[in-house]
């Protein structure tokens, strides 16, 4: 490919499809940024890009938007863990990677770069970091996030093939360091312990290394496949460590058991009834607690060149962004 390539990124006003709308106009290429609305649009369409409108439930715009387009990046989804908003996701994370699918064979794009998450992998139920060939083994949880990203990951690797190729990327949890310095007031607000824990295990990379990795994907992915994006895997015990260098934070006074953690689950599920509301906490999100979401991007580093910011080095950055007075407070506790 060269920068002279047109490059269509869908859900360019998303946390991460912005990064990548500005990402890919730094490198020199031309760029059509999605929309679903001219508010959207006016907000955060750069000025070097070229802004087109559609909501992905309603696809009759794609053709105009990829007229001329070499590439695209599909950066838009839903995200939510609800239970309820299975059906909303399903019509955006799988119907919508499908009209964009079709579209980009029908108007002979070269390269789709499919942006899905760990979600649609799966989870390591050993403790150990699984790869891209691992099975999926988040159904029957409830979470249509995790189900729908797992079918619309594969719609798009059935539709490698022929004119158009297909790469599929994996991030795991996105932090990025926040685009403003924040007030006294909002850091003030941030607990100085969290009362009680339960055995979690979670993989957390920056939203910098994933555009990096998405864009690496463009230009040298092999169609086909697949890459895990992921940084640091984390248990308690290595989250508790960063939370008191950085945030001053005190470790909890006392772990939730798995059982006690499907309660909470059941009571919040019984508290919210009735009021129109769904709970944060539920009980298949409480049944996650026996896995641990650890990964291995060997493969990405290996095929991509691909390599992840170390964590510390991320929390420095948001860390920084602490108004000074705060921060010494935080050192001094």
């Amino acid at each position: 490919m060269s920068v002279n390539d047109l490059i269509l990124v869908t859900g360019a006003s998303g946390q991460l499809g912005r990064k990548v709308v500005r990402r890919l106009i730094e490198l020199g290429y031309p760029v059509r940024a999605h929309f679903r609305s001219l508010e959207k649009a006016a907000r955060w369409c750069p000025r070097e890009a070229t802004p087109v409108l559609g909501d992905l439930t309603e696809p009759g715009w794609l053709p105009a938007a990829l007229k001329g387009c070499d590439y695209v990046i599909h950066c838009a989804a839903k995200v939510s863990l609800r239970p309820a908003d299975l059906e909303p996701m399903r019509q955006i994370n799988v119907g919508g990677t499908q009209a964009v699918i079709e579209a980009c064979k029908q108007n002979g794009i070269k390269r789709l770069v499919h942006v899905s998450s760990v979600a649609a992998l799966g989870a390591s139920e050993d403790g150990r970091p699984i790869d891209e060939t691992a099975p999926f083994n988040l159904a029957g949880y409830g979470i249509p996030y995790f189900e729908t990203k797992h079918e619309s990951e594969r719609l798009a690797l059935e539709a490698n093939g022929g004119y158009l190729e297909v790469v599929v990327v994996e991030p795991s949890i996105i932090i990025a360091p926040p685009d403003r310095e924040v007030s006294v007031e909002e850091w003030a607000k941030m607990p100085k312990r969290i009362p009680a824990y339960f055995d979690f295990g979670l993989n957390v990379v920056e939203a910098a290394d994933v555009v990096n990795g998405i864009i690496l994907a463009l230009q040298k992915g092999i169609a086909g496949q697949r890459y895990i994006l992921a940084g640091e895997n984390i248990g308690p015990e290595r989250a508790f460590e960063l939370a008191d260098k950085y945030l001053g934070m005190k470790r909890p006074f006392f772990k939730i058991p798995r059982w006690g953690l499907y309660l909470l689950g059941l009571f919040s599920e019984i508290a919210y009834t009735g009021k129109g509301k769904k709970p944060r906490l539920n009980r298949s999100i409480a049944r996650l607690a026996k896995l641990k979401f650890y990964y291995s991007s060997a493969k990405a580093n290996r095929e991509l060149g691909w390599i992840a910011t170390p964590l510390e080095n991320t929390i420095e950055r948001i860390v920084a962004k602490i108004p000074h007075e705060f921060n010494r407070n935080i050192r001094e506790r």
